[in-house]
C-alpha cells in the first residue's frame, strides 16, 4: 500500500472517482497545475467533466492535506510528504515551472518565534520561494545573474 493510501485510509477520507483521478492526475506531474490544467486531463477520460467539480475536488484534497494550493501560481500540487499539520515550504523555479516543496525546521523556528515576539497567530505557514532550480542553472548559466 502505498503512503498515500495509508494517509486516506488512516484518515476515513473517502475518495470518489473523480477524487482519485484528479489525485492521479497530480501525482503524476513535478509542476504544480491550474485547475483548468487539470480539467484538460481530466477531460482526456470525462469529455463532460466540468471546472466546478474540479474545484470542489481540489478544495476537498486541500481541506484534507492531500494537496497543496502554490498562491503565486494560482495551481496545485500533491502533497510531498504527507504528515498532520505541516507547515509548507516551497522552491519554485520560474524557468522550468518545477515546485520542490521543502521541509525546513529553520522556517517552522523563525514563525514560531515571529508568533511569540509579535502576538500574532499564522493561519497558513506556507512560504513560497521564487528562483530557478539546479537543473536550469546548470543547462544556462545566464540564469545565475540576479
Amino acid at each position: 500500500m502505498t503512503e498515500l493510501q495509508d494517509y486516506y485510509l488512516k484518515h476515513k477520507i473517502k475518495l470518489t472517482p473523480l477524487r482519485q483521478q484528479v489525485l492521479a492526475i497530480l501525482s503524476k506531474q513535478k509542476q504544480p497545475l491550474t485547475a483548468y490544467a487539470v480539467l484538460d486531463e481530466l477531460k482526456k477520460d470525462k469529455p463532460n467533466a466540468q471546472v466546478m467539480s474540479v474545484y470542489r475536488v481540489l478544495d476537498f484534497l486541500l481541506e484534507n492535506g492531500l494537496v497543496h494550493r502554490i498562491e503565486n501560481l494560482n495551481s496545485f500540487i500533491i502533497c510531498s510528504h504527507l504528515s498532520e499539520g505541516h507547515s509548507s515550504q516551497w522552491l519554485i523555479c520560474e524557468s522550468c515551472g518545477k515546485a520542490e516543496e521543502i521541509d525546513s525546521k529553520d522556517f517552522c523556528k523563525a514563525i514560531s518565534q515571529i508568533e511569540r515576539q509579535s502576538g500574532f497567530r499564522v493561519k497558513t505557514p506556507t512560504i513560497e520561494l521564487l528562483g530557478v532550480c539546479k537543473v536550469c542553472l546548470e543547462k544556462d548559466a545566464s540564469l545565475t545573474e540576479k
